[in-house]
């Protein structure tokens, strides 16, 4: 549980190892994720918007971390999704 302090603090969750493949023909690394992005909906045709909702995902070296602003309160049973894309 996420407790909201009212404060620009953000609370830091790891994405490692999310989104690999459990393929035997595939390479773990053969698509690799190159953005990820919060949304409202499966489709992602709402996408989260940071400074509305304190919902993020940023890239740090080469692992991806999704943050959440403490200063943002939110439905504790509201679903969000995230939307993968791999180039290479």
């Amino acid at each position: 549980m996420i407790t909201y302090t009212g404060s620009d603090d953000w609370e830091t969750f790891g994405l490692d190892g999310v989104f690999e493949t459990s393929s035997s023909v595939l390479a773990v690394n053969a698509c690799p994720v190159t953005s990820i992005r919060v949304c409202f909906d499966s489709g992602c045709k709402r996408p989260s918007i940071e400074k509305r909702t304190g919902l993020r995902v940023r890239q740090e070296n080469d692992t991806f971390l999704f943050e959440v602003n403490l200063a943002k309160s939110h439905d504790p049973v509201e679903t969000f999704y995230f939307e993968v894309s791999s180039y290479s």
